[in-house]
């Protein structure tokens, strides 16, 4: 059986991967403050990053939900065991993928004080 603090374990680091994927999407967007130059891409990229922050976010919840409605049978089931640790591994590999590029979009936005794109 799944224990309770996994699956509570995966809620958290589904919900920090996609809120990276927002931020950094947001910090896209937003540098278009500091060149117009290509403000297309990123504007086009921020969009994209965001949408990803939020699809992360409905696929967690939509599976939480899954989860915590389903039948005892389901939860016991080996296969989706081994489902959830694969995906959990997944998604800190999304976390650690979003956090790198949000830490570098910010060291290009503040420091360098230029667009992430362009």
């Amino acid at each position: 059986m799944i224990s309770p603090d996994l699956i509570q374990w995966y809620k958290r680091v589904t919900l920090v991967s996609a809120l990276l994927w927002a931020g950094l999407g947001v910090a896209t967007a937003g540098s278009i403050a500091i060149s117009l130059l290509s403000w297309q891409i990123n504007l086009v990229m921020g969009a994209v990053f965001t949408a990803t922050g939020w699809f992360f976010y409905w696929r967690a919840n939509s599976f939480f939900l899954a989860y915590a409605t389903g039948a005892i049978k389901a939860r016991q089931n080996r296969h989706m065991q081994q489902f959830l640790w694969l995906d959990l591994v997944f998604m800190l590999g999304s976390c650690f993928i979003g956090g790198l590029l949000l830490l570098a979009s910010l060291s290009r936005i503040f420091a360098e004080r230029l667009a992430v794109f362009g």
